[in-house]
């Protein structure tokens, strides 16, 4: 195995382990809205997790899932619902 299979293989290790950590909505409401988990920006206190947001809540959270549904079917789309 050269070293780029090694860092596809361990990529592909950290997006599993990644979607499995965000597989339970509750679990995810429930670790982002902890205390003091909050992003500083300046003078800012941004919270980390908006489950409304594309970059930082639900939405994103379900395209990371669409894509790995479709790597798993080769990249082939889902049908069309007729």
């Amino acid at each position: 195995m050269n070293q780029g299979d090694d860092i596809r293989q361990r990529a592909t290790q950290v997006v599993a382990d990644l979607a499995a950590r965000l597989a339970d909505p509750a679990t995810v409401a429930a670790v982002t809205d902890a205390p003091g988990n909050v992003l500083e920006a300046g003078p800012l206190t941004v919270p980390i997790w908006r489950p409304e947001t594309l970059g930082d809540g639900y939405p994103g959270v379900g395209l990371l899932f669409a894509e790995l549904a479709a790597a798993d079917r080769g990249g082939v789309p889902p049908p069309t619902p007729t």
